[in-house]
């Protein structure tokens, strides 16, 4: 359903129309158009795109995995920030660990999983998860639109949320008897206790 609102500028007095288009399981599609008629032909040819199936929200993120978004981000932040290559190593570890998940299915859950197999304290854990959610927040902003909501935004963790603490360090998950999580990419391990 499309929304036309009138925009009136205070400050320059400049008249604009916005033209908001919504629909359920689509993202929200909006532009501002400085006639009504140009506003209303714009809406119409976008419900018609979405009405004819032409806009397909989860297609494209059905088709990309997470591995073509490290990639891609990676190749576009190159040389971009003096970090980057913390950045590359902490987004091809999750490449290397869910790198086969397509977007549309990737979870909160399995992102925690991948975390979990790191054996590092909790503010490296945070640092992981930074890396790895820029990543998918680029791919989600135009004109990617890879995905429409980031599963990761939010998630940070420390030691003290966790579920529990095994006897030898900060390790966020009960430890196993099948051995130690592997070592953290990035060359850190956890302390000796909290």
């Amino acid at each position: 359903m499309a929304t036309i609102r009138k925009r009136n500028s205070k400050s320059t007095g400049v008249i604009a129309f916005q033209a908001v288009v919504r629909r359920q399981g689509y993202p929200d599609q909006r532009k501002t158009f400085s006639t009504l008629q140009a506003a209303e032909d714009w809406a119409y040819d976008i419900e018609r795109d979405i009405r004819d199936r032409r806009v397909d929200p989860r297609a494209l993120a059905e088709r990309k995995t997470v591995r073509d978004a490290v990639q891609l981000y990676l190749g576009k932040m190159r040389g971009r920030h003096k970090s980057f290559k913390d950045t590359n190593a902490r987004c091809e570890y999750f490449s290397s660990k869910i790198g086969g998940v397509a977007l549309a299915n990737l979870t909160a859950v399995m992102v925690d999983e991948a975390v979990d197999a790191l054996d590092c304290s909790g503010p490296t854990q945070n640092r992981y998860l930074g890396a790895f959610s820029g990543c998918l927040e680029f791919v989600r902003k135009t004109p990617y639109a890879w995905i429409t909501v980031n599963p990761v935004k939010g998630q940070f963790w420390t030691a003290f949320n966790t579920v529990g603490l095994s006897a030898g360090g900060n390790s966020r998950s009960p430890s196993s008897g099948s051995g130690s999580p592997p070592p953290c990419p990035g060359g850190h391990r956890t302390g000796s206790g909290i």
